[in-house]
């Protein structure tokens, strides 16, 4: 513990002295694969169920989101040391998220750190929800996104980047829903359109 908490200060300090991107992956789907199987009777990889699922007439979309939405509560973060570290530090960062989840977000709330999740929709909109705002802001362009000025100063909000898309952490507006990778052809899709889709305000900051 002592070696971890050193390795954390070193990663603190760092962090402070330099302009930085965090790229976090995520636990979570290899958690959930064996919940998914058993609950859809498949097996594969996650994003090999979520395919199946999505092809299955007995299921849809909404019933395979609704359920990897009330597995993943249950689920605890791979870095939850580090979601802490990041929560303390004193000024905003950026930061791209594999997960699901909104553990990296309960991490920041729970320290009062402000912080605004981005996430993108297939119909080209910006989906942007701001920690101390109650309801999400749909920016219909980048334009529009950057002029809300989230992480322009030091007291600006750290931006949370989803670009697997949003379970829980942002309500289902603008198809946020259909902007989810999680079977296999989403994957393709969004390679496939991934230059108009993540918004030029985040690769700005990047």
């Amino acid at each position: 513990e002592d070696n971890q908490s050193i390795k954390y200060d070193i990663l603190a300090n760092r962090l402070k002295n330099s302009e930085i991107a965090i790229f976090l992956g995520s636990n979570i789907p290899e958690q959930l694969t064996p919940k998914l199987a058993n609950s859809f009777h498949a097996e594969g990889s996650f994003s090999e169920i979520c395919e199946y699922v999505e092809l299955n007439n007995d299921y849809s979309r909404n019933t395979l989101r609704a359920k990897i939405q009330n597995l993943v509560k249950d689920e605890t973060p791979l870095l939850e040391l580090l979601y802490d570290l990041l929560a303390e530090l004193p000024f905003p960062i950026v930061i791209i998220y594999s997960g699901y989840d909104k553990l990296l977000e309960t991490a920041f709330q729970n320290k009062g750190k402000k912080f605004a999740v981005i996430s993108h929709s297939l119909d080209g909109n910006i989906v942007v929800k701001c920690s101390d705002k109650s309801e999400p802001e749909v920016c219909k362009n980048n334009d529009n996104l950057s002029a809300l000025k989230l992480f322009e100063n030091n007291d600006g909000y750290s931006l949370i980047y989803k670009i697997n898309g949003c379970i829980s952490s942002i309500p289902n507006v603008a198809n946020q829903k259909d902007a989810l990778l999680l079977a296999e052809h989403d994957y393709f899709e969004f390679v496939k359109y991934m230059d108009k889709l993540i918004p030029n305000y985040v690769i700005g900051q990047l």
